[in-house]
This record gives C-alpha cells, sequence and structure tokens, in this order.
C-alpha cells in the first residue's frame, strides 16, 4: 500500500476501526515509514488535546445559522472545501465536532478563497508560508525563529510607550507581565492581516513563548497544523498543537492573543486570566 491510502486509513486505525487484515497491513507499513508514522502521532496528540478540554457550549442559533449559509453556496464552492482538507484529517476533525468547528473553518477556506483576489491570495500563502517557517523554528532556536519574522516584515524594536503610540490602543503587555515572565523585546510588526505587537517573554527558567497582540483572527498563521477550539480560562480558545508545544489564540476585548511556546492547559489558562486581568485595568 502507498502512503497514501496508508494515511487515509490512519485515523480509522488510530480510533481501531479497521478490519484486522487491513490493520495489519497498516501496522506493517509503519514499522519502515517514518513520513505515515509522524501522521499517524498528529491524530495521537489531538485527539490527547482534545480529551483534556471541555467542549465549548456554541449558541443555540449556531449550527443553523451555519446549515443556512452552506446551503446557499454553490457545488462548486462545495467541490473547493471538499478539496481543501486530506480525506483522513477531515474524517478525523468531523470525529471529535464536539472540540473542533470544523464547518466553520471549511467554510472559511473555501469561501474565502474564491473571493479573494489573486493579490490577497498570494499574500495568505507568503504570510503562511513565513509563519509555518518562524513555528518550525521556534522549537528549537527561538532567537532563529525571530530572525526570520524581522527578515519578511517591516517591523520596529519598541518600548511601551512607543507601541502604544504606533498602534493607536495600549495593549496588554504594556500595563504589565504575566506572572514569572519577563519581556526580553517588543516589536511592533507590520504583518499582510494586520500590523501586531509581538513581545517575546523569558520564564524564570529561560525559555521563552511570545505574545502577539493583533486586530485580526490568525487563521493563515497555522495553516496546515492540527487545531481544535474549546473553552479555556472561561474564553473560547483556539489550540494549536506544535511538535512539543503549543500555541493559543482568543478574543481579547476587540483584539486578539495569540501565544506561541505554551506548555500545557495550565499555562493557557494562567494566561488567558492574565489577560482579563488586565483588561479590566483599561
Amino acid at each position: 500500500m502507498s502512503c497514501s491510502e496508508i494515511q487515509n486509513l490512519l485515523s480509522a486505525y488510530h480510533d481501531d476501526e479497521l478490519d484486522s487484515d487491513i490493520r495489519e497491513k497498516v501496522a506493517k507499513h509503519l514499522v519502515n515509514c517514518v513520513s505515515c508514522v509522524r501522521e499517524l502521532s498528529l491524530f495521537e496528540e489531538v485527539s490527547q488535546l482534545a480529551a483534556d478540554l471541555t467542549p465549548p457550549v456554541p449558541p443555540s442559533n449556531l449550527w443553523a445559522e451555519l446549515e443556512l449559509r452552506l446551503q446557499a453556496e454553490t457545488s462548486q464552492q462545495e467541490h473547493v472545501v471538499s478539496q481543501s482538507v486530506a480525506p483522513a484529517r477531515l474524517r478525523f476533525l468531523r470525529k471529535y465536532s464536539a472540540f473542533i468547528v470544523a464547518a466553520t473553518l471549511l467554510f472559511a477556506v473555501g469561501v474565502g478563497y474564491l473571493n479573494q483576489g489573486d493579490n490577497s491570495h498570494n499574500a495568505h500563502h507568503h504570510s503562511s508560508s513565513v509563519f509555518s517557517q518562524y513555528l518550525t523554528a521556534f522549537e528549537n532556536d527561538p532567537d532563529s525563529a525571530q530572525q526570520i519574522l524581522l527578515k519578511n516584515y517591516t517591523n520596529d524594536l519598541v518600548k511601551s510607550e512607543q507601541a502604544a503610540r504606533l498602534l493607536g490602543y495600549q495593549p496588554a503587555i504594556a500595563r504589565d507581565l504575566p506572572a514569572d515572565y519577563e519581556i526580553v523585546a517588543s516589536y511592533v510588526i507590520k504583518m499582510p492581516c494586520c500590523t501586531c505587537l509581538q513581545t517575546v517573554c523569558r520564564r524564570k527558567d529561560g525559555s521563552q513563548i511570545v505574545i502577539f497582540e493583533h486586530d485580526d483572527e490568525t487563521t493563515e498563521w497555522f495553516d496546515g497544523q492540527p487545531k481544535i477550539n474549546a473553552t479555556c480560562g472561561g474564553e473560547e480558545c483556539c489550540l494549536v498543537n506544535l511538535d512539543e508545544r503549543i500555541a493559543a489564540s482568543w478574543k481579547r476585548g476587540k483584539r486578539h492573543i495569540t501565544v506561541i511556546g505554551i506548555r500545557d492547559i495550565t499555562e493557557i489558562n494562567e494566561l488567558i486570566a492574565w489577560s482579563d486581568q488586565s483588561r479590566n485595568k483599561i
């Protein structure tokens, strides 16, 4: 069996839903295929992460509204959506629909892609590619990862009072810090989606997290990464599974907070509590 055939079976293999003969073939393939083992590990990691979270309670009219919007789309648009996610991953997302807002994500990808011009599509692709490089480098060398962003986007190294002037609002990080962190550097970065404040923070043990405060959602930042939506610290939060860390994004007032390099759910809850306290000080 080819890798593509195996990968389309990995979700069912992970959930022990294959017939014994097919399962045996998949198991034999995994013994010698690093690529398919890596793909299987994504299912295992997201499954474990989902098991640790409380499913969000959507508004009562959410699914009815989505159904009406989806019904209004043409068959051509539906085809584009269905092709935007690999079959095995789409099946896996559906299985964990209590945690993953798959319909919303697919709708946004399909309809947004069709309605955008070539320029916006190219900007989206560039932003996704740059941030993918950044995330890959961040796991092993946060300093090198930072240089990827600074090389690709116009930026200003700033202090708190300068950030407020350049952004037109008082950022959360300017009022105080999350407990047990110190600021290494702050940058105002002009990205294709928006101009955001990026603050590099250091924990007491020397490891880093990076906090972005921005106007728009960051869907394109995490293209290709396993995502789930869940309630963390009382907030609706998008969680992205990285190799050894987590990225999290949630809405804070009119803007969004995105944090790269989180260790676990406990740290997410602590950072959300900090952002809520900071908002209340305005």
